[in-house]
């Protein structure tokens, strides 16, 4: 299983009332990231959520690979189903 955290990619509490995150980058890592990560793309792609770790102290930042699920219709659930109204 690949991991969904996003190596290369550093956030902290932004030091500053008016900055709510900073994001550090190790260029290197960051760059092997995303090659690793491409075929994860839709449209050229990804999206990356930032989360606070379980004790609210750190930060950091995973993959967000959440697909919603192709909404069924009532006719496409039961197709041989004939109604009378």
């Amino acid at each position: 299983m690949d991991s969904k955290f996003i190596s290369g990619l550093y956030c902290s509490k932004g030091n500053q009332d008016w900055k709510q995150l900073r994001i550090g980058i190790n260029i290197e890592q960051l760059q092997e990231e995303l090659i690793r990560l491409k075929p994860k793309a839709e449209k050229g792609f990804i999206n990356v959520d930032v989360c606070w770790s379980k004790d609210g102290t750190k930060l950091y930042a995973v993959l967000d690979d959440y697909k919603a699920k192709e909404k069924v219709t009532s006719s496409q659930q039961n197709p041989d189903r004939d109604l009378p109204f």
